[in-house]
Parts: structure tokens; sequence; C-alpha cells
């Protein structure tokens, strides 16, 4: 008896055929033609044969222009807005509803300090110059008014002969912080004389006693505040 496989050989069947034939006689089901897998060179060529037909290389497609017969290219238009400025403390005219709105008021806040602060003297003691910086702002949150500010006072204090000098700090002069506020001293030279010290006010029992200099700048700083929250 011949076997199977032989008498294919013997049939000189093309090769193609024969492995088709041979995988039929192992396992009884026919081979599996593979899938012919396209590179992605034959892509490109492909993709530039068609776009040779309408005069164009696959890597100049952008280089595309719209015929006679497209649809004109429409041109930015110039809007005229009318921009109403808002009366001081009131919201501005696009915010009709009274919702989020952020207005700086840090230039007439430190202008205002300047001058309550700037030439404050007492028994003693007087304000020879101040530096102020900080922020403050009135906001608009859902139809109501907040104010908002944060500084830090730096001032330098002298007696009235100038025979004495001190430097005081505010660090914390804050919407959000109360009278007194917290005070650091850097005396001066022979400055720590117990006269200079009372006549300067530096502790806070003196402020609420309204005794020293410190305490009139803590009721210009009240009143400042009050000023503030009329805008």
């Amino acid at each position: 008896m011949v076997r199977p496989f032989l008498a294919v050989q013997q049939r000189q069947i093309p090769m193609g055929i024969l492995q088709e034939t041979v995988c039929c006689l192992h396992c009884g089901l026919p081979r599996k033609k593979k899938k012919k897998v396209e590179t992605s060179e034959g892509k490109k060529k492909k993709m530039s044969e068609k776009g040779n037909d309408k005069g164009l290389s696959w890597y100049k497609h952008r280089e595309w222009q719209p015929g006679d017969d497209a649809a004109p290219v429409a041109e930015p238009q110039k809007v005229k807005q009318s921009v109403e400025a808002s009366p001081t403390g009131s919201h501005s005219a696009w915010n009709s509803a009274g919702t989020w709105e952020e207005q700086g008021q840090k230039t007439w806040a430190v202008s205002s300090l300047n001058e309550r602060l700037e030439k404050l003297e007492g028994p003693g003691a007087k304000v020879k110059s101040v530096t102020i910086t900080g922020d403050a702002s009135i906001n608009f949150i859902r139809g109501k008014k907040k104010y908002p500010f944060d500084f830090k006072l730096e001032f330098k204090i002298s007696c009235s002969d100038d025979l004495h000098q001190c430097e005081v700090e505010i660090p914390d002069f804050a919407c959000d912080e109360t009278a007194p506020y917290e005070m650091d001293f850097t005396w001066k030279g022979d400055s720590r004389e117990q006269k200079f010290k009372e006549a300067v006010g530096a502790s806070s029992k003196q402020v609420n006693n309204s005794e020293g200099l410190m305490a009139k700048v803590h009721t210009e700083l009240e009143a400042w505040i009050e000023d503030f929250k009329k805008r």
C-alpha cells in the first residue's frame, strides 16, 4: 500500500497545491491562506497616486486652494462696544445682576492712609514717615458688597528734638483683624528712655487707654475703615 504522502509526491503537484493537499491529508482541514499585509510605503504610494489625479501629491495636500465656485471667506468685523464707567461703590454696567465682581481700591487706600498717618504728632513723639504695602478692593458677591483689605504699615518715629528714634511695624492691618493691632518696635540709640516709650505708646494697654502716639494711629485707622465702607 502506497502512503498518501508519497503518492502526492509522485504526481509532481505544484508546491502551493502540495502544501494545501498535505495539510488536508494530515489534519483534514484546508490550510488558511495568509492575508497580504500592506506596508506603510504602499499606502503612501496609493494616496500619492490618488492625489496626482487632482494635481496634488500626498505630502502637498495642504496646498489645496478653493475653486472659483467656493463660498467667500468671512472677514472679521470690529464690534463697537460702549463701556460705561460705574460710579464708585456700585457694580459695573455689565454686571446688572450683581454677581461676582472685584474693583481695585489700592490707589485710593494708600493715598488716604498716608494723609491720615504721615503727619500725626503727640506729646513727646511724632511720625516722620510711613511706608504702606498691601492691597484693598470692593467685591460684589451675589448682590452683597464686601471690603477686603490687607496692609503692612511701617512707621519711623522720633521725639520732638529728634534725639530719640524708633521704628514701629504693624504687620497685619487687615479686614479680619481687630484693634489693637500687633505692633513690633525697634529702638535705636538711646531711645530706650522710658519717657520716649511712654510718648510712643509702645503697648496694647496704652492704646486701649488712649495713651501715646500709637493710640492716635489706631484711632485714625478705625476712622479710615469707616470711610472705606462708605465707598
